[in-house]
């Protein structure tokens, strides 16, 4: 590139890196059937509950509420100036549709859990628990409070031996906003804060029961288990994504709610760097040219 007398290439620069990394991260990532975010597709009643919440994956399974006193809040500047929809334990939401149709699967939040000081109950983001298939459920939460841990069902940090209800993957400052992915694989399945491993059940989860009602916020059709923190996005898939997919989608999301300083965004802060130089330099010849 040149730069002309203006220096009108800085100017061009940063959308061209924007355009350049967006490429980058969503390229060969698979599609969600899934995909709730907190500043797309949002329905509020008059006190800001939520009431709708439409899928953006274009699967259809969107989030509703229909009782008043049980919509969780809309919080226009939750997480570095980006919405979040916060859950108090007691509001939830219900899924339209049967959203996982797969045993192998992959679930990734960006959140946060709240839980006061000792609060040790178990709590749970995404679920399709039902009395049919009350050991044989999906579902994504977290438990205990010294450390908080995470259950992806009750076979991975639920009742199956040795956690019998424990939780597997320790959350480290899990009240600070984060990334949290549950996968299921064909011989393993694993737990991750943001881009780090926290556990791994070592052998595939035992065959799960996905054709009952799907909810956020609660354990399936239970009345507690209830989320007590924010949701700024939910993503779900309905296969194990690669180790390439989990990257880039964290790389993302990473970036968007500034949970983390990743290196492509190296790319995008020089750029923006390199324009408050030009603006510095062309105030400066301004003020030389108008000078006595």
């Amino acid at each position: 590139m040149r730069m002309d007398s203006t220096g009108r290439w800085f100017v061009t620069i940063l959308p061209v890196c924007l355009v350049t990394l967006a490429v980058a991260i969503n390229s060969a990532v698979a599609a969600p059937v899934l995909w709730l975010r907190a500043d797309e597709g949002i329905s509020l009643d008059d006190n800001g509950g939520v009431a709708n919440w439409t899928d953006q994956s274009g699967q259809g399974h969107d989030a509703f509420q229909n009782e008043l006193n049980d919509r969780p809040l809309w919080v226009a500047n939750g997480l570095n100036g980006l919405p979040v929809v916060r859950f108090n334990g007691t509001q939830t939401l219900d899924l339209l549709g049967q959203v996982l149709t797969s045993q192998q699967f992959t679930i990734i939040a960006v959140l946060n859990d709240a839980r006061l000081s000792g609060d040790v109950a178990r709590r749970e983001i995404f679920s399709n628990w039902d009395v049919s298939n009350a050991t044989t459920s999906i579902f994504l939460g977290t438990v205990n409070d010294d450390p908080t841990r995470v259950r992806l069902s009750d076979n991975f940090g639920g009742t199956d031996p040795p956690y019998n209800q424990q939780g597997a993957g320790p959350l480290d400052n899990p009240a600070t906003h984060f990334i949290l992915t549950g996968l299921s694989g064909a011989t393993d399945a694993l737990q991750f804060q943001n881009s780090s491993l926290i556990a791994s059940l070592g052998a595939a989860l035992s065959p799960r029961v996905l054709d009952t009602a799907y909810f956020i916020g609660k354990q399936g059709t239970l009345t507690d288990e209830n989320w007590i923190g924010d949701l700024a996005e939910l993503r779900i898939y309905d296969e194990a994504l690669s180790n390439d997919e989990l990257q880039r989608i964290w790389t993302e999301l990473e970036i968007r709610y500034g949970i983390a300083v990743p290196e492509p965004s190296s790319v995008i802060l020089g750029a923006i760097g390199a324009l408050a130089l030009v603006a510095t330099a062309r105030r400066k010849r301004r003020a030389e040219t108008l000078a006595p």
